[in-house]
């Protein structure tokens, strides 16, 4: 499973993302103390899953699966195995998860800027042609 999980996938293909993510948050639903085993590698210091989600929460356009992608990552902290949180909390994970939690939300805050700052120019439009004189 991990191989299939660790597949380079093209991200621009919208209908592949959502079903993969779709399968990958199947997965993470399954996952508990006695199944964690099959998709942590304690040897190689891995954890696919969780590698293939951190791509889906900024370089994706589906705003599902981002959605799905974050959802999956709690998930994993809700299973209760030694070795899964000590991957999870190790320093350079935690560094990927909030920068790109933070680079999300610098997206999304940068698209409600342009919103703010496009209906400012329409009101200030608005107003000033309300208040020409008319020509007739």
């Amino acid at each position: 499973v991990n191989e299939i999980i660790s597949f380079d996938m093209n991200l621009q293909n919208d209908d592949l993302i959502s079903h993969f993510v779709s399968f990958l948050k199947t997965l993470s639903l399954r996952l508990n103390d006695r199944t964690v085993q099959f998709f942590l590698d304690d040897r190689l210091a891995t954890f696919p899953l969780y590698d293939c989600v951190m791509r889906f929460i900024t370089n994706v356009n589906d705003s599902m699966a981002r959605t799905a992608a974050l959802t999956i990552v709690l998930n994993l902290f809700r299973v209760e195995d030694v070795g899964l949180r000590k991957f999870l909390l190790r320093p350079d994970k935690q560094r990927l998860f909030f920068r790109q939690l933070g680079q999300l939300f610098q997206n999304h805050t940068s698209q409600l800027l342009g919103y703010v700052l496009s209906a400012a120019q329409v009101v200030k439009e608005t107003s000033l042609q309300n208040n020409q004189p008319s020509n007739s």
